[in-house]
């Protein structure tokens, strides 16, 4: 047995990198853009709303296979919201807020997971407030991963997941 050792191994690497390249075939995928998103009706208390785009170099960056940005403000004009919705299936698409914020000037002060209910689902999210020093202000964020199906607040729980759907 020791002396095919080195065969077993060599044969484990080169079929761990046949998977990957194999795994990598869905960043290639054509998606066709249907902008499914902006069809919904997402209201928040009545309140009006405003949706804004990407800038060019945010399309660039994410290649997001349809966004929603949306932000909400009471009828006088004390209380706000924001909804930013980023469906793709490529890997740079899926990343959490402290990630891409970060780039921006926000910080991540503190974060923690709790279960939102929504429409009867329990839903685990994970919530970080992050504050900016340059605007001295700071910012609740909600965030999930979702495939329509499961839900986690843990990205890597969900790039697991994901993976596991593409073997089975």
């Amino acid at each position: 047995m020791q002396r095919y050792r080195l065969a077993i191994v060599s044969i484990v690497l080169i079929m761990a990198l046949a998977g990957s390249l194999w795994g990598k075939q869905i960043e290639n995928a054509r998606v066709e853009k249907c902008e499914f998103l902006s069809k919904l009706d997402l209201s928040f208390r009545g309140w009006k709303h405003k949706d804004f785009p990407l800038s060019k170099d945010e399309v660039h960056l994410l290649e997001p296979d349809d966004v929603i940005i949306r932000r909400f403000e009471s009828e006088d004009g004390r209380n706000g919201a924001e909804l930013a919705v980023i469906a793709g299936h490529r890997k740079r698409t899926v990343h959490t807020p402290g990630f891409c914020m970060a780039g921006s000037g926000w910080d991540v002060v503190t974060q923690h997971n709790r279960n939102l209910n929504i429409e009867g689902r329990t839903i685990q999210v994970s919530e970080q407030l992050m504050s900016s020093e340059k605007a001295k202000v700071k910012k609740l964020v909600t965030f999930f991963f979702s495939d329509g199906n499961f839900t986690t607040a843990s990205l890597s729980r969900f790039q697991f997941k994901q993976l596991m759907k593409r073997f089975s």
